[in-house]
């Protein structure tokens, strides 16, 4: 299994916040398929884990100290979240984030358990779906990352507008996904975001990548 990164950039400061960790099956299945195939053998979480202590252990040597790890992770990983204490992960709780997404919410105790460690936690994918600011209640997010499908759907309204309003009285961060044009990233910037993530300002990468990539990245 190999790791790929992408970067999350603070597209005010033209700096980045983390790097996003990917999973790149060497066979012929999509991340997916292997997520799959783990939860139908019943070792979701075992493997998840180990794909999360990869990554970590990559991070821990390639990314600059203000830079942040953020993992995927499913929500029968996090809801056996007794596996997460001790901290299993050699990279710091406090420059992870772990991202969930709103139709996989798991248990607030398990958030509650990881939020005293420090980890923040990201609601990915926001606006795949129908939009359940219950979620948002619920989770209270660190970070909200929109679906690129919502950004380009509600490009010529007010939605995403009163959205960046919305989200920035709650304290979270809001990121931006797939931003591939410089149209893109002018409207969000238009509407006040101040993250973004999307090909336009860099593609998942393999680590021996990262750090050869990053100084043409800024």
């Amino acid at each position: 299994m190999d790791i790929a990164f992408q970067p999350v950039w603070n597209i005010k400061t033209h700096r980045i916040y983390g790097y996003e960790s990917l999973l790149r099956p060497q066979n012929l299945l999509s991340p997916l398929e292997v997520l799959e195939d783990a939860r139908a053998c019943g070792q979701l979480p075992e493997r998840e884990l180990d794909w999360m202590r990869s990554a970590a252990e990559i991070a821990r040597w390639r990314l600059a100290p203000h830079e942040r790890l953020m993992l995927n992770v499913e929500t029968e990983t996090l809801s056996a979240y007794e596996r997460f204490s001790p901290w299993p992960l050699p990279f710091e709780p406090e420059r992870t984030v772990l991202e969930i997404t709103e139709r996989c919410v798991p248990n607030q105790q398990a958030i509650a358990v990881l939020r005293d460690m420090g980890v923040l936690i990201a609601l990915d994918d926001f606006g795949s779906e129908r939009v359940d600011l219950q979620v948002l209640e619920r989770v209270q997010p660190d970070l909200l990352k929109m679906d690129r499908r919502f950004v380009i759907h509600h490009a010529r309204t007010g939605v995403l507008a009163g959205m960046a309003q919305f989200v920035r009285t709650t304290g979270a961060l809001l990121v931006a996904e797939g931003i591939e044009t410089w149209e893109d990233l002018q409207f969000v910037r238009s509407i006040g975001v101040d993250y973004a993530q999307g090909y336009l300002l860099g593609r998942p990468m393999l680590a021996q990548q990262t750090s050869a990539k990053k100084a043409s990245l800024v």
